[in-house]
């Protein structure tokens, strides 16, 4: 899935902020644990565009569960991540990060020597079969920003969870109402 974000040639990046202009900065990237995955998409966007951002990555993730991307976008993503792994590991605390996670997944020591192989083998088709997996789920979307400047955007959706800066819910707005909140979560 790195094919959507992460580089400035990637389909997210250019849709964003070449074509749309809305953003600043958009990446994706996912991680596999043992039990799931997470897929992650980040983009800083300017403020009156953050609606049409999020539909935005919306139809760009519908489109790559749709049907196997170009084969183009798959080796521009594998030439990203083969040469980013060196720089992944280049200090002594990201070492030392990548080392723990892959005690924590459970990938065990041969990992370190299987990045390029494992790389080597994502193809079109192994894209599509994890992104319809992946995007069976529904989506968390979460903006960070100033709520005044905000709030007014997130008309558009059907509930909005608003937290504080401590994480802790403030209130859930369901179609223009307010109900009061549960628990800080």
């Amino acid at each position: 899935m790195w094919h959507l974000g992460g580089t400035p040639a990637s389909r997210l990046f250019m849709n964003l902020r070449e074509s749309k202009n809305y953003a600043y900065f958009a990446a994706c990237e996912t991680q596999f644990l043992r039990a799931a995955g997470l897929l992650t998409v980040r983009a800083k966007v300017k403020p009156d565009s953050v609606v049409a951002s999020i539909r935005e990555i919306q139809r760009e993730l519908l489109a790559s569960a749709a049907g196997p991307l170009p084969s183009e976008d798959i080796e521009q993503a594998k030439a990203f991540l083969i040469n980013h792994f060196p720089l992944e590991i280049e200090s002594f605390d990201l070492l030392t990060e990548r080392a723990v996670l892959n005690k924590a997944y459970g990938e065990g020591d041969d990992l370190w020597n299987q990045v390029y192989r494992q790389i080597s083998l994502v193809n079109a088709d192994r894209v599509f079969e994890v992104a319809r997996r992946v995007l069976l789920r529904p989506l968390v979307i979460v903006v960070a920003g100033d709520k005044n400047v905000l709030s007014s955007k997130m008309n558009e959706f059907d509930t909005v969870e608003v937290y504080d800066n401590l994480g802790r819910l403030q209130y859930t707005a369901t179609q223009n109402k307010k109900e009061p909140s549960h628990e800080a979560r």
